[in-house]
């Protein structure tokens, strides 16, 4: 199985296109897309389209994003103990320097400038643990 497509402006379009719809029903929202894509490159009338509307995330930062979040979890879970307070106040502070910076999530979700999101610009966002 070889590479999939690039991403390409007609894929972009159909999400402008939803984006608009959105934007009519609510002119006070600011709405923006999420285009998740096994792609791992875009064409360039496709970046330029979605430059300021769009976040276009590979299917592979997908699940680095859901590997790296369950990872935290699941430290959090074993920290607990007996799930006293104290124990959970530990294992909170103990995660919290496992997640990225604060805003981290709006900054992840927001247009991607035409730049596809992979799963190493997923992974560089959270400290090593």
């Amino acid at each position: 199985m070889g590479e999939p497509n690039p991403l390409i402006r007609t894929d972009v379009n159909q999400l402008l296109g939803q984006i608009e719809v959105e934007i009519r029903r609510s002119v006070r929202l600011r709405v923006f897309g999420c285009l998740l894509t096994p792609a791992t490159a875009v064409q360039k009338d496709a970046a330029e389209a979605a430059h300021d509307k769009i976040a276009l995330i590979n299917h592979a930062a997908a699940l680095r994003l859901y590997d790296l979040l369950a990872d935290r979890l699941r430290k959090y879970d074993a920290l607990c103990g007996d799930g006293n307070a104290e124990a959970r106040g530990k294992a909170r502070e103990t995660v919290e320097a496992l997640l990225p910076r604060d805003g981290w999530l709006g900054t992840l979700l927001s247009p991607t400038r035409g730049n596809l999101m992979t799963a190493e610009s997923v992974a560089e966002l959270f400290p090593s643990g």
